[in-house]
């Protein structure tokens, strides 16, 4: 799994999650406002609907959101936590069969059966 250039800093805890997810939105939403006060002149001096400066605004937006999430798993790894691999899903599995052979286990003996 990678770890990131900087794999000192990684949202182990609430602040350095905050911090991380802050430097996340802020980028987005600076690129995000920065496209909108380009195109607004442009889409004025070329008579274009509202909606489409909107929908041009939202794909930008979506676009710099994704690039900055990338280059932040890049730099610290940020967001690897939210994948999980078949691996995992399948100790998962394993747990919660035993926890089921445990539990009817547990209610035999409570009933004397």
């Amino acid at each position: 799994m990678w770890r990131g250039i900087v794999p000192t800093f990684k949202e182990t805890t609430y602040w350095k999650a905050f911090v991380l997810n802050a430097i996340v939105a802020g980028i987005s939403t600076a690129v995000t406002v920065e496209v909108r006060f380009i195109l607004n002149p442009l889409m004025d001096r070329e008579n274009f609907d509202e909606g489409i400066n909107f929908a041009i605004t939202m794909a930008l937006s979506f676009v710099s959101a994704f690039l900055t999430y990338g280059v932040m798993y890049f730099m610290f790894g940020f967001g690897g936590g939210q994948l999980t691999g078949e691996p995992i899903q399948r100790q998962a599995h394993h747990l919660q069969t035993q926890i089921t052979k445990l539990q009817k286990q547990l209610h035999a003996s409570n009933t004397g059966t």
